[in-house]
């Protein structure tokens, strides 16, 4: 993996009644594919969006290419090369796949679109794809799975430095997931992606970023290298916990046998065990994150 590309730090979101993120960060390298797993609620959604322009965020910094920016709404982040492929489709099924593709950013041959350019280069894209397609198909002739690598290759498209997707394959089937995954392992894009699919994360993630109990993790390496490393983190946090409890075990033995009258030695000792009380109390709850390959389908 590249130079750092992007750095978000001491992230904060506030919705009404509720703090959303709190001293969230991000570092995402070039070349890096990286999935964002936790539970629900835990900021997923929020991160992507703030990242993407969707929301301000309330605190914090972002550094892009070194440089600290302010993210003023989606188009904004689309210019600087921020692209997001939406976990709902936003296809116009009357318009061609080539005219979808250039949605937002059509070329003019004097006064008229391009459509020649736009054809060409919606056909080149797709060979780079291996997509068996015709440009001048229209949306509404086409099934959900192609739709989806229609907006994936949207963002292909404009070259973006970074590609956010939610929930990639949701809508594909599995001979489209399955060349989602060869092609996204052998291309070079930058992507940060929240997915369900973990078999699409052990196929093409390098990195994992978990949000959990307000705090995030970064495991280097595939989701079944996430799974023993999360592992290894959760049962050191639990040996360390017991430790702790079996000094408040003595310090408490301490508190009840030495008598009222303390030095301030003692009192030193006495603010300890309280801070060890606090530390023991804390117990890890290890949440489950659902985690289905495929909603509606299985693999085998």
């Amino acid at each position: 993996m590249g130079e750092i590309i992007l750095k978000m730090q001491g992230i904060q979101k506030y919705f009404p009644g509720v703090h959303a993120l709190d001293d969230a960060q991000l570092e995402i390298r070039s070349g890096e594919v990286m999935g964002l797993i936790g539970e629900n609620g835990a900021g997923k959604s929020t991160l992507m969006k703030i990242l993407t322009g969707i929301y301000p965020k309330d605190g914090g910094t972002i550094e892009y290419f070194g440089e600290q920016i302010e993210i003023h709404g989606p188009k904004d982040a689309q210019d600087r090369g921020i692209c997001i492929v939406h976990q709902e489709l936003n296809l116009i099924n009357d318009l061609t796949i080539y005219e979808n593709m250039f949605i937002t950013h059509l070329p003019r041959k004097g006064a008229f679109l391009d459509a020649k350019l736009m054809q060409k280069k919606t056909a080149e894209l797709f060979e780079r794809m291996n997509i068996d397609l015709d440009p001048c198909t229209m949306v509404r002739d086409l099934d959900a799975s192609y739709k989806q690598i229609i907006e994936i290759g949207r963002a292909l498209m404009q070259e973006a430095s970074i590609i956010i997707m939610d929930e990639p394959t949701n809508h594909l089937d599995i001979d489209a997931i399955e060349f989602l995954e060869g092609y996204l392992s052998r291309s070079r894009c930058t992507l940060f992606m929240v997915t369900h699919d973990r078999y699409f994360l052990d196929k093409v993630c390098n990195t994992v970023m978990e949000m959990d109990h307000g705090s995030i993790y970064i495991y280097k390496g595939n989701y079944q290298n996430f799974l023993e490393k999360r592992e290894e983190r959760i049962a050191n946090y639990n040996a360390e916990t017991d430790k702790v409890r079996n000094i408040l075990r003595r310090e408490l033995e301490w508190i009840r046998s030495t008598p009222c009258a303390r030095t301030g030695k003692a009192r030193y000792r006495i603010n300890a065990f309280y801070d060890l009380k606090d530390r023991a109390s804390q117990v890890y709850t290890q949440k489950q994150v659902n985690m289905d390959p495929m909603k509606g389908s299985t693999r085998l």
